[in-house]
């Protein structure tokens, strides 16, 4: 799937519920009212698009750390 090609907006992104989701990668994340069946999330830190292929949060947590400097990787895999 695609990348959207819109710039996300603060006041467009949704926060998700955490205690639907195991990682805790997902309090960084958000999605889009636009793309809320998209394999797509918003970064709720910068506002850039990150993929959640395959809906795991590899490219999420690899997100936080190369642009963030934020490390998850001591919380378990999923």
């Amino acid at each position: 799937e695609a990348k959207p090609m819109y710039v996300p907006q603060k006041e467009d992104v949704v926060s998700v519920d955490r205690t639907a989701h195991r990682s805790s990668a997902w309090q960084y994340f958000g999605i889009h009212k636009k793309a809320l069946n998209s394999s797509w999330v918003v970064c709720l830190k910068c506002y850039k698009w990150v993929s959640r292929h395959d809906n795991n949060t590899t490219n999420m947590r690899y997100h936080l750390k190369s642009a963030h400097g934020i490390d998850l990787s001591s919380e378990g895999k999923e």
